[in-house]
């Protein structure tokens, strides 16, 4: 029994040591990230935009989605949607999610 108590707190400790390990990596990617897509502007060209984005953070999904689309809604750090209108232009601030 007691064996079993001590490979039980050592799974443990090994899991709650990456959680925290894999949270803190995570926040610095998305605060490393998220300055690209600031610059972008309403208004802008949305095709211009997604490639600027993509050139800048090649290991981001970047979308180019229409104003209304359906979408999923979960929340994906490693995406960024850039809404645009019928005519091309930016509609909403990228963000990633």
């Amino acid at each position: 029994m007691n064996l079993y108590l001590t490979i039980s707190l050592l799974l443990i400790l090994v899991v709650a040591t990456y959680a925290m390990e894999k949270n803190t990596v995570e926040k610095h990617t998305v605060e490393k990230h998220t300055e690209a897509w600031k610059n972008v502007k309403v208004g802008a060209d949305a095709a211009g935009s997604v490639e600027a984005i993509k050139s800048a953070h090649p290991d981001m999904r970047v979308f180019q989605v229409p104003e209304g689309s359906m979408m999923t809604m979960d929340f994906d750090e490693n995406r960024i949607r850039v809404f645009h209108d019928d005519n091309g232009l930016v509609t909403r601030q990228p963000k990633t999610g």
